[in-house]
């Protein structure tokens, strides 16, 4: 099967279609497709390039940029000549000024009218006899200057537009220069060679030959010699300003570009590889060679997108946003999910919702419970100077004049309940840390239903109004403190005091030791433990700090402006009294700040956390539907509603991709490919003038090349015999 059998030439329509599934999403969106873009300067020749492959003036004209959109030119050879935009479908364009009024008018809709630019591209697509198979993406010319109300960094973002096409592995690059210029300093060959260092993507084109300096020729560039590139140059001449201005014919300037090659003496050589109908044949053979390599690739790239899709997209394929079941279906299901994620992240068993980086959940309120808590109860430390001279008053106060024989018990009393009372303040403040911790929860989960921003909020306000509720009876239940019950540690009475550094070490030290005198190890009463750093040391005492050993009680000295009549007494039976007072306080307040310890929390989980489980398990759907209109609830967000349109056509536009490169016959892949483009494949030959089509419309047909003669020994076996171009049938 030949080269240029049906299921090859097919390869570009097929892409061009594809191109088109991912056009109409309406962004910059972009994917790697095989396709060629063309690169220069402003004033390089870009647009009478591309015109002179259509044999059109189609393309704006004007000072500074004039391109500023992404013009992807769609070729298709067809008996009949039209244009039509993406845009506009069901609009056939015979005119071509209609097609340069309407390039201008899509580009200021996106645009506005101040020169900036945009990378959503415009698609065009050209029918005719004269054209071959090919698509083009012609982007802005490279500029240095802003020029009118364009942004100061023009340049970089017609750069970085550019940078974003030519840089994909798939893209072939069309670097357009003038041959009246240094080629060392061109933009296009520049650019190209960032992203294409070995030059395996890049075309180049020399425009304006017949514009350089007397006994002056680009012979060496278009051999190939100097800078070169694996596809190698070719040579064009274009209209110039003059005949633009004076509207010469295309057809006629293409006539005069053939004369221009076979009559000049440095070009005659190789006239049959010059000129803008072989650049076309050239472009057209090379575009659908790189689109069959890249077909593979391509079709796997869909496939894996496609996959990412089908997991966001599920929950919106069957999606009816009037239908009333359905509404009423998914107000069910969110409700249920809503609640299910709120109990899956206290609980701990949540594996879609649980967090690599943080803590969060029920994994917070336990620490809130075992660690933060019992801090705040420690920094709630007893004063022991205070607390004595609080019971000596206490004790003297209650005997008032008569002489005490025995120990008061109001004292005892009046102490033990100031003292319990100072444990009220961080056992509210463990109620309100766990609280918000649980608001924060139902917030995050919450975002399940972020699409109904309505229904959102109701969700929110019902479950927190509830939890207020509930916080409120925690916080009267636990001021009350009369459902106290003993729960005593392994570690009570230990404590821990720093020690003096000695003289022959600079570690930082400090030791524990049981209170009543045991030993803590052995025949040891004291274990002494030593750190490099005070860091080291404020980590220890944290971590005995949670576990329940406290430092020791440090004993203030009376300062002088105190009376010493009021600080202490010298009467011993008083002394007594006071000590044995503060030993029944120290042991009280021990089994109750370990049943605070315990109560809070137990407290906390019934009555607040259990209740708000419990609530959205059983009411919470009841009461939203009491609440008033479900429908207005289920009002979708205009965001979501977008996000959701988008990530919808997106999947319909890989899916549609997927399905025409499936119609591509895949036995095309084991078929002789096109024999690539060498300029020793080539012998000179006479150009000819394409014949007249009926209507008046001639072209320039790519030349006659003619066969290669075989010999047994000199053929490299996988240089191709060049086939012929077959003549264009009659109409």
């Amino acid at each position: 099967m030949a080269w240029s059998n049906q299921g090859m030439q097919s390869l570009i329509p097929v892409i061009n279609r594809v191109q088109d599934a991912f056009s109409q999403l309406g962004t910059d969106f972009s994917f790697d497709l095989p396709q060629i873009a063309v690169v220069g300067g402003q004033s390089a020749g870009k647009s009478s390039v591309l015109e002179n492959f259509v044999g059109k003036d189609f393309l704006p004209r004007g000072c500074g940029i004039v391109t500023r959109r992404p013009l992807i030119l769609q070729l298709i050879q067809d008996p009949n000549e039209y244009a039509e935009f993406l845009h506009k479908k069901a609009h056939r364009y015979v005119d071509f000024d209609e097609v340069r009024k309407e390039i201008e008018v899509e580009t200021d809709r996106v645009t506005g009218q101040n020169k900036g630019i945009s990378a959503i591209p415009i698609n065009l697509r050209v029918y005719s006899p004269n054209v071959l198979n090919l698509t083009l993406i012609d982007l802005p010319g490279l500029t240095k200057v802003a020029v009118g109300d364009q942004p100061a960094d023009i340049e970089h973002q017609i750069r970085e537009m550019i940078l974003t096409f030519i840089g994909q592995e798939t893209c072939l690059i069309l670097a357009v220069t003038p041959a009246n210029s240094d080629l060392a300093t061109s933009d296009a060959l520049k650019m190209a060679k960032e992203v294409d260092p070995q030059g395996l993507r890049t075309i180049g084109v020399l425009t304006k030959l017949d514009l350089m300096d007397e006994g002056t020729d680009a012979r060496e560039i278009l051999d190939n010699k100097l800078l070169p590139l694996r596809r190698g140059y070719v040579g064009v001449v274009n209209r110039g300003q003059k005949d633009i201005v004076g509207r010469k014919d295309i057809r006629a300037a293409l006539e005069a570009e053939r004369k221009f090659f076979i009559s000049h003496p440095s070009y005659r050589a190789m006239a049959d590889r010059m000129g803008t109908a072989y650049l076309q044949y050239t472009l057209n053979q090379q575009l659908t060679n790189h689109i069959r390599d890249t077909l593979p690739t391509l079709r796997d790239s869909l496939q894996k997108r496609l996959l990412m899709l089908e997991r966001d997209v599920a929950e919106y394929k069957n999606y009816q946003p009037n239908d009333p079941g359905r509404k009423t279906k998914a107000l069910m299901q969110m409700v249920t999910q809503f609640s299910a994620d709120v109990e899956r992240s206290i609980q701990g068993s949540s594996a879609k919702l649980v967090s690599t980086n943080e803590l969060s959940g029920g994994a917070r309120i336990n620490r809130l419970f075992h660690e933060r808590f019992p801090f705040e109860i420690v920094k709630m430390e007893i004063d022991e100077t205070e607390m004595r001279k609080e019971i000596q008053f206490a004790i003297r106060n209650i005997h008032g004049i008569r002489v005490g024989l025995f120990t008061p018990d109001m004292a005892f009393e009046a102490i033990a309940k100031k003292q319990i009372r100072r444990l009220i303040e961080p056992s509210m403040k463990c109620v309100d840390l766990v609280v918000n911790e649980l608001a924060r929860v139902i917030r995050q989960c919450a975002d399940t239903v972020a699409r109904y921003p309505r229904l959102r909020e109701e969700l929110e306000r019902l479950v927190v109004t509830f939890m207020r509720e509930k916080e409120q009876k925690a916080k009267q239940e636990i001021s009350l403190l009369e459902k106290e019950k003993k729960f005593m540690l392994t570690l009570d009475g230990i404590r821990l005091r720093d020690l003096e550094s000695t003289f022959m070490t600079r570690a930082f030290r400090f030791g524990l030791y049981h209170q009543d005198g045991r030993n803590m190890y052995k025949d040891y009463k004291q274990l002494d433990l030593g750190c490099s750093c005070l860091e080291e040391v404020d980590a220890w005492k944290s971590s005995f700090l949670r576990a329940g050993v406290h430092p020791e009680k440090q004993m203030r000295s009376t300062s002088p402006e105190e009376d010493p009549q009021e600080s202490a007494s010298m009467d011993p039976q008083l002394e007594r009294q006071v000590e044995t007072i503060r030993n029944l306080v120290d042991s009280y307040m021990r089994i109750v700040t370990k049943t605070i310890k315990d109560m809070v929390p137990k407290a906390v989980m019934h009555l607040v956390v259990n209740q708000v489980g419990e609530f959205m398990k059983n009411e919470l759907i009841s009461e939203i539907y009491r609440a008033g209109d479900t429908d207005a609830l289920m009002e979708e967000a205009k965001l979501e509603a977008l996000k959701r349109e988008e990530m919808l056509r997106l999947y319909a536009a890989c899916k549609e991709a997927l399905r025409i490169i499936s119609e591509v016959n895949m036995g095309m892949i084991g078929v002789e490919r096109a024999p690539a483009i060498q300029s020793t494949d080539y012998r000179p030959a006479a150009p000819r003038p394409a014949p007249a089509p009926p209507g008046g419309r001639g072209g320039i047909l790519p030349p006659q090349i003619p066969k290669r003669a075989v010999t047994p020994s000199s053929t490299p076996p996988d240089i191709p015999a060049r086939p012929q171009i077959p003549k264009r049938p009659p109409h």
